[in-house]
């Protein structure tokens, strides 16, 4: 294992704090979208994981090589204000 001792871990400490809470959100949504459509009666729950892999299949490469060429706060910064602001709607 290499251990090294410059200053990346204090420069990985805020894109992996946004991923933590973005995945945190998202698993609590894919968890109980199935369970909430059911409770209000939906028929087509499952409509919302089809598109939610299309739209993944789509943005993935796209985002991938925004942050490869601009980094993670291209990416990570506008969607944890987005989801928020999604969050805050609901």
């Amino acid at each position: 294992m290499i251990i090294n001792k410059g200053n990346n871990g204090t420069k990985l400490l805020f894109p992996a704090l946004l991923n933590v809470v973005l995945s945190n959100t998202y698993s609590g949504l894919l968890s109980f979208i199935a369970l909430f459509g059911d409770f209000v009666n939906l028929e087509q729950v499952g409509l919302f994981f089809l598109f939610n892999a299309i739209t993944v299949v789509i943005i993935r490469p796209i985002s991938g090589r925004l942050f490869d060429r601009r980094g993670y706060a291209a990416v990570l910064i506008p969607v944890c204000s987005t989801m928020r602001k999604t969050l805050v709607l609901q």
